[in-house]
């Protein structure tokens, strides 16, 4: 058993499950994605999807994949892209993915024109990084001290040994 020392243990707890909650956030690796349009409504139309992808201080991102019925496409250098052809006339599903940002969704309804412009904002994703005896992300930083944490018995513990995944 692990006695705390001065606070120390219970900071070391509280950061232990800030770490692990920050983790466990689900990212997905793979460019392709089933829009489900085929189930709610198989009448195409001839369309045009078009709109921005803004981070969080509404500046363009650019080279953010933009994926739609399995087609993949980025964003141009202003964060814009455009999607023109055969679209769903009913409920229309973009996936935008780009490094270090959250994973964003769209779901939308053409107009009768058959044209929509929309913009999207991406949110930074926390990263964890164990290096040592600190635990940090981008924002912030814990640092355990050497023998900061004793055993039952007193005795200075080696070590704490931290494991984190991130189950898809």
């Amino acid at each position: 058993m692990i006695m705390p020392t001065s606070g120390t243990f219970s900071k070391f707890l509280l950061c232990l499950f800030l770490v692990l909650f920050i983790s466990c956030n689900k990212e997905e690796q793979d460019d392709t994605f089933s829009n489900p349009n085929g189930f709610l409504n198989s009448e195409k139309i001839m369309g045009l999807i078009e709109g921005r992808v803004l981070d969080e201080e509404e500046k363009p991102m650019a080279f953010v994949k933009v994926i739609f019925d399995n087609q993949l496409l980025e964003t141009n250098l202003q964060g814009y892209f455009k999607i023109e052809g055969l679209i769903s006339n009913g409920l229309s599903f973009i996936k935008f993915s780009k490094d270090g940002y959250f994973n964003s969704y769209a779901t939308l309804t053409p107009s009768k024109s058959g044209e929509v412009f929309f913009d999207i904002i991406l949110k930074k994703s926390k990263k964890v990084y164990l290096q040592d005896n600190r635990i940090s992300t981008n924002d912030w930083s814990i640092e355990l001290e050497p023998q900061s944490v004793v055993s039952e018995t007193g005795e200075p513990y080696d070590g704490v040994s931290l494991k984190l995944s991130n189950k898809n």
